[in-house]
């Protein structure tokens, strides 16, 4: 496992049903892994999604990294 883990994060009333199809459709899109649905609505709550082999997670993604033009201050 290369503990990678592809996070989602929402801010609504509850965890719908579109934003477990999104992060599905972004693990499959990656080739599979481990991802994590965050929602900060009414109450914290979160989901937990495997697709494909765990211990291979994300393959094909690597860390966001942004210019320091776009760090704040």
């Amino acid at each position: 496992m290369n503990g990678t883990i592809l996070l989602e994060v929402k801010a609504t009333g509850q965890i719908e049903d579109y934003a477990r199809a999104q992060i599905l459709n972004y693990l499959r899109c990656a080739g599979g892994g481990v991802g994590l649905l965050l929602n900060f609505g009414k109450r914290a709550e979160f989901k937990r999604f495997v697709v494909g082999d765990p211990h291979n997670s994300l393959p094909h993604l690597s860390r966001v990294t942004y210019p320091k033009s776009a760090a704040l201050p």
